[in-house]
């Protein structure tokens, strides 16, 4: 057993970790009256090099549907574009996690026969999120550019 740190709150970010090295995690939890509860299963993952976006680059004027692309990341299984409506929030895509390295975004489905599109006119913010989970957890995040939509 290696005590890596203590911690008071319910999450821990490891912040010396380096790219392409393999990390492993377990928890335990321990009450007020100093009693430690088992050991969890361990996790594990490795660091990866950030996406590069490639297209639509910083403010480009582009038609819908929108096509992404960006540079592969060694070692990444997958990787999830999300667009927002601003550099911080307001999420509008459902794009499933893919191994491709491009991807179209056609709407967002709201109901069976809506789906919301891009606005003309309207500025959008993406970032392209790689993973190395097959579950497409969050590994390694993009820098935000944004694009208008002509």
């Amino acid at each position: 057993k290696n005590l890596l740190v203590e911690v008071v709150d319910a999450i821990y970010v490891d912040q010396t970790v380096e790219v392409g090295e393999t990390y492993f995690y377990a928890i335990t939890a321990v009450d007020r009256g100093a009693k430690e509860s088992p050991m969890s299963s361990v996790a594990s993952d490795s660091p990866l090099n950030l996406p590069s976006l490639v297209s639509p680059i910083e403010g480009a004027l582009i038609e819908t549907p929108v096509v992404f692309r960006w540079n592969s990341v060694p070692k990444a299984t997958g990787y999830r574009v999300v667009v927002t409506t601003s550099p911080t929030s307001g999420e509008i895509s459902e794009i499933e996690l893919t191994p491709d390295t491009t991807v179209a975004f056609v709407g967002r489905l709201l109901s069976k026969n809506q789906r919301m599109e891009l606005e003309s006119g309207a500025i959008y913010y993406w970032k392209v999120i790689a993973s190395t989970q097959n579950t497409g957890v969050e590994n390694t995040v993009s820098s935000i550019t944004n694009f208008k939509v002509r």
